[in-house]
């Protein structure tokens, strides 16, 4: 049937193909439907466990993108935050005497080092002028100048320490 069918449009493309003119094969009519005389029941749908089937992915060229990681390892930290970290780690690893540990952590008001520093700290500007005031008196109510021993006081700073230090006055 099917190898007839094909033998006759064949012919009339060639016979077409001849005289000039196309023309299509004239088409057969679909056979009709027969007439269910049962009537269907409505299927019930089928269960299913999972809608969709699970696959493995695949990473390679051209597939699936990969999950997204934490790259914050990777990254090239500023100088100042790469410094601090490994200030930490070596604070960590080596072994600190006690008289170095004792100046790391932060001190209250009440520790033993702040009451120390607190019995040496420099005058202010306001006692500066009283003693200033003070001593212009004692030296305008008698002919003797007698300077009084200067208080000691604590010195700090990188500058001024490594002066008094090149200097040999401490």
């Amino acid at each position: 049937s099917r190898s007839s069918r094909c033998a006759e449009n064949v012919q009339i493309l060639t016979e077409s193909a001849v005289s000039g003119h196309f023309i299509m094969p004239a088409k057969k009519p679909a056979p009709a439907k027969k007439a269910s005389s049962k009537k269907k029941k409505p299927q019930k749908y089928q269960r299913f466990e999972n809608l969709f089937e699970s696959r493995p992915r695949n990473f390679s060229i051209g597939q699936d993108l990969p999950p997204k990681r934490d790259v914050t390892r990777f990254v090239k930290w500023p100088k100042y935050v790469r410094i601090q970290r490994q200030r930490r780690m070596l604070e960590r690893r080596l072994k600190v005497p006690p008289t170095i540990n004792q100046f790391r952590s932060a001190y209250g008001e009440r520790s033993e080092v702040m009451k120390f520093a607190a019995k040496y700290k420099p005058e202010s500007p306001k006692e500066k002028r009283e003693r200033q005031r003070r001593e212009a008196e004692d030296k305008a109510g008698s002919m003797k100048t007698e300077k009084g021993a200067k208080k000691p006081e604590l010195k700090f700073g990188i500058k001024r320490v490594t002066r008094l230090i090149e200097s040999q006055a401490c």
